[in-house]
């Protein structure tokens, strides 16, 4: 997982990378991925309230929001996203 604040096409905090999560239960990669997320705005001086959006890439196959298959992350299969 890599997070990073982009703002007009452009990177605008340094990329924070995770590793290990193919161990982590479904919960907790969601809390990660919030914290990627705060992070981020905290390097570049943004506060997260003033942020319009934020993407998530999941490999594997996301049909109407829900993971139906995710090879790398199996714990993610059946959440809603």
């Amino acid at each position: 997982m890599a997070a990073g604040l982009v703002d007009e096409h452009r990177l605008a905090s340094p990329v924070h990378t995770a590793l290990g999560l193919q161990a982590l239960p479904r919960d907790e990669i969601a809390g990660r991925l919030h914290q990627h997320a705060v992070d981020a705005c905290h390097a570049a001086g943004v506060a997260l309230d003033t942020i319009g959006a934020i993407g998530i890439g999941i490999p594997g196959i996301i049909r109407n929001g829900i993971v139906e298959d995710s090879p790398n992350l199996a714990q993610l299969k059946g959440a809603r996203i």
